[in-house]
């Protein structure tokens, strides 16, 4: 299941500013504040939060590296873009 969470920028900013600090993501922050304050301590529980936040980041990892190496085709001299959309 997912959620969504629609906060105001003032505090987002404030997460934002604090899980820089700590040298987390925003994800890694606010799950850890759940689970302190709901003393949510079932070690099940955690490892499935953190294989599903490490899938994100694999998941936008490839996107980037998509995105990159299409960029990079891109700027080849000679290519023309709409060459590489053809289907």
């Amino acid at each position: 299941m997912e959620i969504t969470l629609e906060l105001p920028e003032r505090l987002i900013i404030k997460l934002k500013k604090l899980s820089s600090v700590k040298e987390k993501t925003l994800e890694e922050l606010i799950s850890e504040a759940i689970f302190k304050r709901f003393n949510i301590t079932v070690p099940e529980v955690k490892a499935e939060l953190h294989l599903k936040l490490y899938q994100k980041y694999i998941r936008e990892a490839e996107d980037f590296l998509a995105k990159k190496t299409m960029f990079k085709l891109l700027r080849r001299p000679g290519m023309q873009p709409h060459r590489l959309l053809r289907l």
